[in-house]
């Protein structure tokens, strides 16, 4: 999965790990390599979960507002 496929406002899957299958938004992307995500429950944006991106399926749907 390369970055170019994935902005700020995506929706993705958790793939791998604890929280697979998991949806998340992503709200930043750190050294082309991993993604800051919430779900607003469990993960807020205070305290964003970081994961690789390489462990997430990117969903076509981008959050507008």
């Amino acid at each position: 999965m390369s970055v170019m496929n994935i902005s700020i406002g995506q929706l993705v899957i958790s793939n791998a790990g604890r929280d697979q299958t998991n949806i998340y938004l992503v709200i930043g992307i750190k050294n082309n390599q991993f993604l800051s995500l919430v779900n607003g429950r469990e993960r807020k944006i205070k305290n964003p979960k970081q994961k690789n991106i390489r462990h997430v399926n990117v969903l076509k749907f981008i959050a507008q507002g």
